[in-house]
């Protein structure tokens, strides 16, 4: 078999890529093997078609169908309170992304009943070691987080509750070479105290 080249078409041919072609001439009885990778921009399943153009009487092309399925750690498609990329990570386990596992006996309630006695902390434990700052949270629409960092200031700190809110001023906010916030300021006071919040 000579002349071996590969296409791919169908609505998600992009998602596909081959990463390492077939070699020719395949001799009688011989073999050859190729790589596709499944690398998608967006969420859902997606299908596509590959063709193995070849010399063989009858059988140009192969034609051979692609499919594949994105998941999530965002997302619990079968509802049973553990996202399904996780659930695919652990499938050597037993868990499955397609079967509610949750519920009484059920995988995922012995998972997260025994994460303590493995040494992993609940997110209200971990929010309990912050008492009083939230934690970062992740935006369910846009997948997004926000890190909100304000300045406060006090000339007395024998004053209770005597810190005031100090903006940032743009002019003076600089981020630098090493990703890190830089804020240049004077302070007109005799003794100021300034203290950096964030959420």
């Amino acid at each position: 078999m000579t002349g071996l080249s590969i296409t791919t078409d169908g609505a998600n041919a992009a998602d596909f890529t081959v990463t390492a072609s077939p070699t020719a001439p395949v001799l009688p009885g011989g073999s050859t093997t190729f790589t596709i990778q499944f690398a998608p921009a967006t969420t859902g399943a997606k299908s596509a078609a590959l063709h193995i153009a070849n010399n063989v009487l009858g059988k140009n092309p192969y034609d051979i169908s692609l499919i594949g399925q994105v998941l999530l750690f965002t997302a619990d498609t079968d509802g049973d309170g553990l996202n399904d990329a996780s659930e695919f990570q652990m499938a050597a386990l037993g868990f499955n992304w397609l079967v509610n596992q949750g519920g009484p006996g059920g995988l995922v309630n012995a998972l997260t009943s025994n994460l303590n006695g493995a040494g992993y902390f609940t997110p209200s434990q971990v929010q309990a070691l912050n008492v009083g700052v939230p934690l970062i949270q992740r935006n369910a629409t846009t997948g997004e987080f926000k890190l909100t960092i304000g300045l406060e200031k006090s000339t007395n700190l024998g004053v209770p509750n005597s810190f005031v809110p100090f903006p940032f001023i743009g002019a003076g906010t600089v981020i630098n070479g090493e990703g890190k916030i830089e804020f240049l300021f004077t302070a007109p006071d005799n003794a100021a105290f300034f203290r950096l919040q964030s959420q």
